[in-house]
This record gives C-alpha cells, sequence and structure tokens, in this order.
C-alpha cells in the first residue's frame, strides 16, 4: 500500500473528479 492513499481510494478520488 501507498504512503497514506490505498489504490482503490486514488481510483474513488479520481471517479469522483469525472
Amino acid at each position: 500500500m501507498l504512503h497514506r492513499k490505498p489504490l482503490y481510494v486514488a481510483i474513488a478520488q479520481r471517479k469522483e473528479e469525472r
């Protein structure tokens, strides 16, 4: 996992920006 932002979290934020 990354420093404090899991992959699903980054993908979820990117989907919300859509």
